[in-house]
């Protein structure tokens, strides 16, 4: 495994190159060494990452440095019970909006003691995808100062197989990833060099909830509906990739709903790592399926918000297993944070000689990543 955020270029010349990048990877790059030494031999950038979802808001102040692993400044988590607030077609109400905007507003505080410059802001597809966006967003930036940007599905399931990756280390020969979040299911397969396919499906487990999970605790009758439906929109997915998951391949699941069913199923993988089991899986979800919300907030790993939507996280999760012919997935700590820094960082290796990070950024895909993310920036005033 790879040091904490270590760059997957390594240590490498400082030498400034005189050969021209984009200008997308240029201003990133500015950026990056207008907070640092005026000699722009080694420079330095205090940034935040904002990640918004249906649990809370969770922030990353970073230091990111050429040729040097990503230093966490600090990390700071508010809860917003945002979940709780989504109607049945995902109208965000108000009590939750209010929610919403104080928990960003805490956790940006929090950001400026730490010495954040500049935030890449986003909501997750609970925000992303709600009727009253518009209204939402417009609260936000008028309460907290900040406009809230968000990433297509399909980018967040490349740049959450980016972080999986480097977590993986870079002898990884085949990978597959797994992502269950409150309002989508991103995939993604490849190998070290990158992801050869990835997708993003409306497939949440806290959508799923809402959507077709009425009942506490749901009729069983809902709950074999909802099976066929996985099992058919997956079978899609696959039918439509012209290569099936090597038996070989490294089998990550990244999200907390996944990592939550491990805890619970007391999973461990041939490393002695958390993971959920197939079997160990099907056992509990009959369990599941007969409790209400607040009995399963009592289960030992599962947390009071997303106690609702873990019997559809366990369904999900094994029809991905069944498709795809798995046996287990392996908690990965990293996912969509971690990618956005490690791909936000390349131009600033680019800039100061990394030759592996100037060879990424002319990839067309990779650059579509940077500039997505240069999209997100907002700076910061005083507060």
């Amino acid at each position: 495994m790879c040091h904490y955020f270590e760059s997957e270029t390594g240590r490498r010349s400082a030498r400034r190159r005189q050969a021209p990048i984009s200008s997308t990877v240029g201003t990133i790059a500015r950026w990056m060494t207008a907070d640092g030494a005026a000699s722009g031999i080694f420079v330095r950038m205090r940034i935040g990452i904002l990640d918004v979802g249906s649990q809370g808001a969770h922030l990353d102040v970073l230091c990111l440095r050429p040729g040097r692993p990503v230093r966490v400044l600090a990390v700071v988590k508010q809860p917003n019970r945002l979940a709780a607030a989504l109607g049945a077609d995902g109208t965000i109400a108000a009590d939750g909006v209010e929610r919403l905007v104080g928990s960003i507003r805490g956790v940006l505080r929090a950001g400026r003691r730490a010495g954040m410059r500049d935030v890449l802001a986003f909501g997750t597809s609970s925000i992303r995808d709600a009727p009253n966006r518009a209204e939402v967003t417009a609260r936000i930036a008028e309460s907290c100062g900040i406009e809230l940007g968000f990433l297509p599905g399909k980018l967040d399931a490349l740049l959450t197989y980016r972080g999986a990756r480097e977590w993986a280390g870079p002898r990884v020969r085949s990978l597959f990833v797994a992502d269950i979040g409150g309002g989508t299911l991103e995939l993604a397969a490849g190998d070290a060099r990158g992801a050869r396919w990835a997708v993003s499906l409306p497939l949440g487990a806290g959508l799923l909830t809402r959507t077709r999970l009425p009942g506490d605790p749901p009729k069983l009758e809902h709950i074999e509906r909802l099976r066929t439906q996985l099992a058919r929109e997956l079978a899609a997915v696959r039918a439509a990739r012209s290569t099936p998951v090597p038996e070989d391949a490294v089998v990550l699941a990244t999200s907390k709903t996944l990592a939550q069913l491990a805890a619970l199923t007391g999973g461990r993988d041939s490393r002695g790592r958390p993971a959920i089991t197939r079997r160990a899986l099907r056992k509990h979800i009959p369990r599941l399926a007969g409790m209400r919300w607040a009995e399963r907030a009592r289960l030992d790993g599962i947390s009071t918000g997303r106690a609702p939507q873990i019997l559809a996280g366990a369904l999900l999760a094994e029809a991905v297993m069944d498709e795809f012919g798995l046996s287990s997935l392996t908690i990965c700590p990293w996912a969509l944070r971690e990618g956005i820094a490690l791909t936000y960082r390349l131009p600033l290796d680019a800039a100061h000689g990394d030759r592996a990070a100037r060879t990424a950024l002319e990839d067309k895909p990779v650059a579509h990543l940077v500039d997505a993310l240069g999209a997100l920036r907002v700076p910061l005033g005083r507060g």
